[in-house]
């Protein structure tokens, strides 16, 4: 989807282009690629790897972003802030009547011996990353972990590790492709940090174009004034 992202932007001349992919994807190729293409455009391009965890999320969610810009304001990624929610405080424990016990499956068993399982442990401050495939219990699946029990969690739970609303409605969907939005969803509280530096920077563009208007009035002004009086 590389190229035919590249000439959407081209076509659509957008002032700003964020991108979100997988960690892997900073250091790739085509992150690489897409940066030059974007420079080539005018763009001053951002790139950054960030994780959930270091702006109060509930996953630890690594992710890369790149922000591309053509407003004349300097751009900065949000800094990390000091975290003030637990994992396992806040969701697990009021809501172990939403998981089933699922010890004894053998992709758990599988994901043990390969060391892939990823188990939230009892007591933790943060969980591990989510999967699309979640609910199909995969070897990579997320699992809560207390002592020799493994526990599945719930689509509700899911969704509230990933910081999204209790009110978003998803009853449109199967249980399966549910979990898939929630595998695959941004981590709401990195993303709500993000959006504020986006808008701070075009905050900053606005006031200097707001500045830089009142100058030319003045100017226009200036001039006018020493040709014919300003009536209005």
């Amino acid at each position: 989807m590389l190229f035919p992202a590249i000439e959407f932007i081209k076509n659509a001349n957008f002032p700003m282009v964020f991108v979100e992919n997988v960690t892997n994807f900073g250091t790739s190729h085509e992150a690489a690629l897409l940066k030059a293409r974007l420079e080539e455009m005018g763009y001053k391009v951002y790139k950054q790897s960030l994780r959930a965890e270091d702006y109060n999320g509930y996953t630890k969610r690594p992710r890369s972003f790149i922000f591309a810009t053509k407003l004349d304001t300097e751009f900065s990624w949000p800094k990390p802030v000091k975290r003030t929610v637990h994992v396992w405080n806040d969701i697990i424990l009021p809501n172990m009547n939403e998981m089933r016990d699922v010890s004894h499956t053998v992709s758990v068993a599988k994901g043990i011996e390969t060391g892939r399982i990823r188990p939230l442990k009892e007591g933790a401050h943060v969980a591990p990353t989510l999967t699309k495939a979640q609910n199909q219990q995969t070897k990579d699946s997320l699992y809560v972990n207390i002592g020799d029990r493994y526990y599945m969690p719930s689509n509700k739970v899911l969704k509230m590790l990933m910081g999204i609303a209790s009110e978003f409605d998803a009853s449109l969907f199967t249980n399966e492709v549910e979990t898939q939005i929630y595998g695959q969803a941004v981590c709401l509280d990195l993303h709500k940090h993000i959006a504020q530096s986006i808008k701070k920077h075009i905050m900053e563009f606005v006031s200097q174009a707001g500045r830089g208007a009142e100058r030319i009035v003045e100017v226009a002004k200036v001039t006018i004034s020493g040709v014919a009086p300003l009536n209005k």
